[in-house]
Order: structure tokens, then C-alpha cells, then sequence
């Protein structure tokens, strides 16, 4: 889903998002600039002194539970539901559920091996809850409450308390969800969990602080306006119908936040008395704790959030007509000018959901973006790659709320393929009408769910960080029982959704959106959030033509998937349980020395093999590499070569692809050293 990625002031922050970036995905959207300008660097010292001044003072200070606080913690023990959780049978950590008193779903992740500890709190409230006199106000809130609780009334405390522990927070703000997250060491848990709850039960909101963020917030819109994810976004928002809150302006700046007066202070109280109520919240928290320190932690800390009753945030809107139903008459495509040179087309429709719980449970989302962003044999990337007219065809989910979804189909475009986009999108109507007509392979569906199955089955355990982030947001979507395998695992009943979602996908339903800079004579209107320079033309014989799409050769309905395992027995038992005994066996617990063997050694070739003795994954590893100075020995032969790898790449785009989906990958690269090969 798009979110929006946070930046806040206080002193520790730059830090916190340099971190924090080297996990974001590379189309998310841009991260804070660093502090760069003399006197901002001058600024951020000083607070650094200041704040390190304070560390000692985080570090000792062990809050002392309230009798409110403990009140709240015994309450919530005697209204405690606990829940199992269905696991990998290879996961070496333990789980369990809870439901607090005060409706708050709970989920605990308890590993012994864990250095890191770890809590995420998602709430089910986003910028589509936004009031309408007051766009970003979700985004704000989200800001202010790393700004000073009653408890904890310092700006910096919560901050200067995660870094005095080795760690990390930040948070983000989606449409429906806002999420809030940190990492410490294991054994500062109880000291993070007691500062974050506050949070979300007792938050200043102070004067200073809320004058103050309104400009943080307005930085982040300020370094977005050059951004092309942010343009197109709010251009294809122009298109909603304007009754529905996704037609308006999401993330907010100083002027819609009305420079952070004492009405946006009374709007920040009233949004979180509103929405932040433990039945529309879901925490993990992960560490080396045992389940039932967890769980202590949890009651201790959390049975104080305000109960219910808490309608979801979505029943505003839920009602509504989807934002985007049909063209407007005439039909219209929008054109966009970029800022980096960039050409393609996007075909965006926007489809109902009946029933949330059997889309979460059959994932038919996941099938369709599959087809479309298929690079297999009959697939449409093949078909316009080899006409010239494209060099990508993915499918995206943009958008899954609980009454709609946003499915998009993205084509980068040749300089010819620009000229000839109306036979492009032709192209991919003619492939949606080939899937209705012949229907969906049966072997499709049964790959998605054994791939998925496997999947959960061999996942190696992920950091507690990330795994909390992911979690949290989960708990909403899924029974208890199934919060850990629900996300990946498909269940059945996707057929007829995905029928029912490849009838929606038609040329009258669809908003068509063309990106390139030669288009700027057409762009005649200015978009007034980010001043993105678009147009509209006309494609009312377009779209009567896409209706007929003719069947073209060279598409067709996906192969079955040679790639997909059938069996996955470890050939290599008894080495492995010959390693085990040997590990079991050395002197004074040392652990022992893993070395791969060599297997052959000549003048030309050098063959190394390491056994795996403690993983027991059906996964092996393959590393060639060709070692040759000839590569990089000139500019023209290093350009040579990074297009040998390139077109290598592209050459075995069908077998590779076919192999990623089966959980498979090979690589090509070049450098000073040769050429490397991975399996």
C-alpha cells in the first residue's frame, strides 16, 4: 500500500532515519535529506550534546507503575484471552495470542537467540479518515506523539532512551493504517514498551511541539514536490469522484495544517479520543523474553488503552461508491510530464470487495498481478518487448482497503512504443479477453498455493524488527490462529474472484494515464498540491476499439511452471546428523569450525563444496566466477561487458522468471575480477 514514511525534529533523528532507510524498499517514497547547511549542523550538535547529556538518565531510569497503570494491568489480566498460533514446524521461536480487556489483539514472539528486541503498534485509522477541513491531520498526530507523553513529558526522551539501547524507531501513515515501531537491545524492553505505550494513552500534544512539527511536516511536502511517485499520485487523484476522501490530499503542509494553531491542537485531541482505541490496535512485540515476561510486559503496559466501542474508521466511507467506477463522457486519458525522463503508460481500474475476509484468505489480487507481470512464454512483457513497443509490464496492487482495491497495469514504453501506445494498450486488453475467454489454468492456482505453502513452511526467522513491522499489521486481517501463516498462506476459493476481477478489468472502467516529457504541449492545467503539469485528450474511438481487441498471436495462458519442487527430502542425512553429533561432541561447548572442502584444484579450475549441518532447508548454492582481467582492462571493453550481462540477462528472462517463481533465482554480474555467475 502507499504510505507515507515519517521525518520528525528531534535531535536524534537524522540518525534514525539513515538507519531506517537502508530498509526501505526502493520505490517507497524518498526519505528525509540528511542535515546538510552549516547552521543546521551547528543545531544538531548542539542537541546531540544535549542529548547525550541525558543518556545516563535514560538508561537508569526504571518508571515505577502508576496505581492507575496497575489497576488497568489487573483488569486486563482477568478479561486475558489467549490464543495458539499456528507456526512453521522449523521456526525455533514461540508464539502466542492475547486479547487484552480493553479489546487490544496482542501477538508475542518470544527467541532465546534474539540479541534485539522489538514492538510495533498498527492502528486502524489513516489518512483517508482525514477530516475534510483538515487534510494530514492522521499524518500529524502520527508526528506528535514521539513529542512528549505526561509520563514522559521531554521531546527527545523516548529517543534518546532507543538509542542509549542500540536501536531504531520510526513510524508511518498509510490510508487505513498507521504504524509505529522500534528495535532495542533485549534487555531494554521493558523500559521501551512503558515510554511507547504512553503513546497512545497519554500524549502531550504541547503548544511548542505541535508550532514546531508543522514545519517538519511541511519540509517533507516541500522535498516532495520534485518527486514523480508523489506528481502522478496526486494527478491520478484528480480522477475520484470528489465525494470520496481518496480524492483528497493526504500527507499535509503548513498552509492545510493552518500553521499547527490552538484549532489543530484541538484537532489532534479529538482525532486521537477518536480513533485510537484498543479495539482498532494491534501490537507484536518481539524479544529473547520468555513468553510469559511478554506477557507481563504487555498487560503492565497496554491494559491501560481506552476501550471500546470503536466502529473501524473505514464505516465513514465503507458505503461509498468506489472513487473510481467508470470514465467520465467523453472518455479521457490523462497525460503527465515528468520531471526525470521517463515514458509509459499506466491503465488503472478500481474494483469492489465484497468480502474482505475471502480476499485476505484466496489472495485472487495475488494471481492476477501475477498474470499481468508475467515475463513467461505467451506473457504480454514478451509479446511488446519483441515488437519494440515496451521494456516492462508489472501489475500492482495500489490500494487494498476493506470495500476497495486499486489495480494497476504499469508499461514502460520505447520511444516507438509512445508513438504507438493506443496498439499497446490494445495489446493488453486483448490478453485480459484471452484469460476471460479461456479461463485461468487450473495448475496457475495450484502453483500460487503450493509456492506459498513452501514458503511458510522453509522461512528462515526474520529480524525482530521487521517481523514485528509485518505483524501488527496483520492482526486485523486474520483469526487469531492464523496471524503468522494467513499473510502467505492462499487458501481456496480464488477462482471465481479472479473470474470476477478479470470481468472488471475493461477499457470503459479503466483510467488511463500516459508519462512523458513529449507530452508537455498537451499538458495545458497544473495540479494545485505539487504543481505537476498534466493534460487531458480524448480516446473515445480508443476505448470502442479496446472493446474489440483482436486476438493476437504469440499471447496465451501461462505454462504450467516446470520449476515448481515436488520434492524436498534433505539428501544429506546422515552427514547432517554426522555434523550434529560431531558439534554435540567438542571440547568445552566451543562451536565448531565450518570449512568448506576442495574438491579439485587444477591450473585452471578450483572447486569448493560446504556441506550444510545446521540449517536443515531444502536449499543449496551455487558462486562461479570467472576470473579475468580482459573485462575492465579498457572503458570500451567494461562497456562491453555490462551489456553482455545485460543482454545475457534478457536472453534467459523466460527460464529465469519461470525459476523466480518457484522460489528459484540466478544472477549475472560483471567487475574487475571477471564475470560472476549465481545460482
Amino acid at each position: 500500500r502507499p504510505v507515507h514514511q515519517s521525518v520528525h525534529t528531534n535531535p536524534l533523528t537524522t540518525l534514525r532515519s539513515q538507519i531506517y532507510v537502508m530498509r526501505t524498499p526502493v520505490l517507497s517514497p524518498p526519505s528525509r535529506p540528511r542535515c546538510s547547511s552549516p547552521s543546521m549542523r551547528a543545531a544538531t550538535e548542539s542537541a546531540s550534546r544535549r542529548a547525550l547529556l541525558s543518556l545516563c538518565s535514560a538508561l537508569l531510569a526504571t518508571p515505577t507503575p502508576s496505581p492507575a497503570a496497575a489497576a488497568a494491568a489487573a483488569a486486563a489480566a482477568r478479561g486475558l484471552q489467549t490464543f495458539d498460533i499456528a507456526a512453521s514446524d522449523l521456526d525455533r521461536r514461540s508464539f502466542r495470542g492475547m486479547q487484552l480487556s480493553n479489546g487490544l489483539r496482542v501477538l508475542l514472539c518470544s527467541d532465546p537467540e534474539a540479541g534485539k528486541a522489538a514492538a510495533s503498534m498498527n492502528v486502524a485509522v489513516g489518512s483517508m479518515s482525514n477530516p475534510v477541513e483538515w487534510p494530514g491531520l492522521a499524518h500529524f498526530c502520527e508526528h506528535m506523539l514521539f513529542l512528549g507523553t505526561k509520563r514522559f513529558p521531554g521531546e527527545g526522551e523516548f529517543e534518546r532512551f532507543i538509542a542509549a539501547n542500540a536501536g531504531s524507531n520510526n513510524a508511518f501513515t498509510g490510508s487505513e493504517e498507521t504504524n509505529y515501531f522500534f528495535s532495542v537491545n533485549g534487555d531494554a524492553l521493558p523500559g521501551a514498551l512503558t515510554r511507547f505505550a504512553d503513546f497512545f494513552t497519554a500524549p502531550l500534544f504541547s503548544e511548542s511541539g505541535t508550532t514546531r512539527e508543522v514545519d517538519a511536516i511541511d519540509a517533507e511536502h516541500a522535498k516532495n514536490l520534485q518527486s514523480d511517485f508523489w506528481r502522478s499520485d496526486a494527478v491520478l487523484r484528480l480522477r475520484a469522484r470528489p465525494d470520496h476522501p481518496y480524492s483528497r490530499f493526504f500527507t499535509g503542509n503548513r498552509q492545510t495544517l493552518r500553521g499547527g494553531d490552538a484549532d489543530a491542537r484541538a484537532a489532534l485531541f479529538a482525532f486521537h479520543r477518536a480513533f485510537y482505541r484498543a479495539p482498532q490496535m494491534a501490537l507484536a512485540v518481539a524479544g529473547p523474553q520468555s513468553l510469559d515476561a511478554l506477557q507481563r510486559l504487555v498487560q503492565a503496559n497496554f491494559g491501560a488503552l481506552p476501550p471500546g466501542p470503536a466502529p473501524p474508521a473505514s464505516a465513514a466511507y465503507d458505503a461509498l461508491p468506489p472513487p473510481f467506477d467508470t470514465q467520465p463522457e467523453p472518455p479521457v486519458a490523462t497525460v503527465l510530464v515528468p520531471v526525470r525522463e521517463q515514458r509509459s503508460v499506466t491503465v488503472t481500474w478500481c474494483l469492489p470487495v465484497e468480502d474482505p475476509d475471502e480476499w485476505w484468505r484466496a489472495k485472487p489480487d495475488s494471481t492476477v498481478v501475477s498474470l499481468l507481470s508475467s515475463r513467461a512464454q505467451g506473457g504480454l512483457t514478451q509479446l511488446l518487448k519483441a515488437k519494440g513497443l515496451a521494456s516492462s509490464v508489472d501489475g500492482s496492487i495500489d490500494e487494498f482497503t476493506r470495500s476497495f482495491v486499486v489495480l494497476t497495469a504499469y508499461i514502460g514504453l520505447t520511444p516507438q512504443g509512445l508513438q504507438r501506445w493506443p496498439e499497446v494498450v490494445s495489446a493488453l486488453f486483448s490478453y485480459l479477453a484471452l484469460l476471460r475467454e479461456e479461463g485461468v489454468p487450473p495448475h496457475v492456482y495450484a502453483e500460487e498455493r503450493r509456492m506459498r505453502e513452501l514458503a511458510f513452511a522453509f522461512a528462515e526467522p526474520a529480524p525482530p524488527s521487521s517481523f514485528v513491522q509485518s505483524a501488527s499489521g496483520n492482526l486485523f486481517l486474520f483469526p487469531p490462529r492464523e496471524w503468522l501463516r494467513g499473510p502467505l498462506l492462499a487458501g481456496e476459493g480464488a477462482e471465481p474472484l479472479v473470474r470476477s476481477i478479470l470481468e472488471g478489468l475493461t477499457p470503459q472502467a479503466a483510467v488511463v494515464k500516459l508519462t512523458a516529457r513529449e507530452l508537455a504541449p498537451l499538458a495545458t492545467r497544473v495540479e494545485p498540491v505539487y504543481s505537476a503539469s498534466y493534460g487531458e485528450m480524448p480516446i473515445g474511438r480508443e476505448v470502442a476499439a479496446w472493446s474489440a481487441s483482436p486476438r493476437l498471436d504469440g499471447l496465451a495462458v501461462p505454462p504450467p511452471n516446470r520449476f515448481i519442487p515436488t520434492d524436498l527430502s534433505i539428501k544429506a542425512l546422515s552427514i547432517k546428523a554426522r555434523g550434529a553429533s560431531t558439534a554435540q561432541g567438542g571440547g568445552g561447548g566451543a562451536a565448531r569450525r565450518v570449512k568448506p572442502a576442495l574438491l579439485l584444484n587444477t591450473d585452471s579450475v578450483r572447486l569448493h563444496f560446504l556441506q550444510d549441518e545446521r540449517f536443515g532447508r531444502p536449499k543449496a548454492f551455487a558462486f562461479v566466477s570467472l576470473r579475468t582481467p580482459q573485462l575492465y582492462e579498457s572503458a570500451a571493453a567494461a562497456a562491453q561487458a555490462e551489456l553482455y550481462a545485460a543482454l545475457l540477462s534478457d536472453a534467459l528472462q523466460d527460464v529465469t522468471y519461470q525459476a523466480a517463481r518457484a522460489g528459484l533465482s540466478a544472477g549475472a554480474s560483471v567487475g574487475w575480477q571477471g564475470l560472476s555467475l549465481s545460482l
